[in-house]
Parts: structure tokens; sequence; C-alpha cells
């Protein structure tokens, strides 16, 4: 067990609690949770060693959600806020992976439906089934485009094209996003025609923050967490 682990192990179970609710509302994956986290423990295991009483974690420190939004705040996460040119590059490696699996479910919905070209013949039970695993394969293929940002940045406050250069999606006050924030400034990827109250930003250079217009409406911003 890492000593970390062992550490938070060893605290009362209503402490461990606590500190699992504080987790929930500080974005990021695992390790980035356990910086913010690290001063913060052993604030806690002060406080428990200076009496002999039981800890209140609410009474004594507040409640978790105001807690957690206080710790991000004194990460300063709001100094790296990143450029459009960055988070552009990011947008096209999501393209690519939403690409290749929208296609690959295109693929598989086309030969599915079409299976008497590609399987062998079907009892009239496995051609129903097939015929309709096939449409539900095109089905598939644009929900996933629609829902792909919206729900990978609710579970982990990023995408994978953003977790490659380590960005995440927060609150412009360096809380955690929350999920109506999410879906307004990810309105723009479902609404193609939309796209163009992105570029305005861009094209004008007048945006000091590289803020998108629907992270303005969201009041949101991508920032490197190292």
């Amino acid at each position: 067990m890492k000593k970390d682990e062992q550490q938070t192990s060893e605290l009362p179970e209503n402490i461990q609690k606590y500190l699992s609710q504080v987790k929930k509302y500080i974005p990021g994956y695992k390790e980035i949770k356990k910086g913010v986290l690290e001063q913060f423990i052993l604030d806690i295991q002060d406080a428990i060693d200076s009496t002999d009483k039981e800890i209140d974690p609410k009474s004594e420190f507040g409640e978790p959600k105001e807690v957690a939004a206080n710790l991000c705040q004194s990460q300063n996460w709001i100094d790296n806020i990143v450029s459009l040119k960055i988070r552009s590059l990011t947008f096209i490696f999501d393209i690519i992976i939403i690409g290749v699996i929208f296609s690959g479910l295109i693929i598989l919905g086309n030969m599915l439906i079409n299976y008497e070209v590609y399987l062998k013949p079907l009892t009239e039970n496995m051609i129903v089934f097939v015929t309709i695993m096939g449409y539900l394969c095109y089905v598939l293929a644009p929900t996933f485009y629609i829902l792909y940002w919206f729900i990978l940045e609710i579970i982990s406050d990023t995408s994978p094209g953003k977790r490659i250069l380590n960005l995440y999606v927060i609150d412009v006050n360096g809380a955690k996003s929350k999920k109506r924030q999410i879906f307004i400034r990810n309105l723009t990827k479902i609404l193609f025609p939309v796209l163009i109250f992105d570029i305005i930003p861009l094209i004008l250079e007048k945006n000091p923050k590289y803020l998108r217009v629907y992270d303005q409406a969201a009041k949101t911003i991508v920032v490197k967490i190292k």
C-alpha cells in the first residue's frame, strides 16, 4: 500500500467518508486529486491529534463541495489557461478518435444489414437479430459523437484529446465544473452552424483569456494541470 493511501486508511471512518465526498468535487484523475488533498489530509490529522474527541469534519472544515472549491482555487489553475490553437489541436485528436469509432460502427452496421453478402446463411430469428443490430449501429454512431465530450467531461473533466496534453475543463473560479456548464460549453460540437460563434474570437484576436463564446456562457475555462 502506498504511503498516502496508508495515511488515509488510518484516519477515522467518518473522516475517510468525508474525504471521499470532497474528492468527488475535485477535477481530474486520481493523481491530481491526491496532490490537491495532500496538505488538507495533514491538516485533518493535526486537528485529530489536537483533541481526544471525535471530530465532525463538516463542522470543523465545512461542506465537502465548498472545501473542494477552496482547495482547487488554491492551486491557481486559472493561471494556466491554454490558447485556442492548443485546444484546436486537442479537438483534432478527439475528432480522429471519434472518426475511427464512428466509421467502425457504420461499417459494422452495413455488414450486419447486408448479412447475405458478408455472413453465412442464417436462421429467420438470426436474420431479425442481425438486422436490428445493424440499424442499432447506425443509431449509435451519431449518438456516440453527440455524447462523446459531454459524458467524458462529466466523468473525468477532460477528453482523450485533452488528456494527451493534460488539459482539463474547470469552472472560471477554479473549481470543478457542473453538468449544466459542460452541456452549455459543448453545444457547438452538437450544433455545427453555431461553430461560427467560436471562430469569431479567434479571428478577431480580442479574447485574452482564450475563451470560446460558449465557454463564456458556461463560465468554464480549459487549463493545463500537471
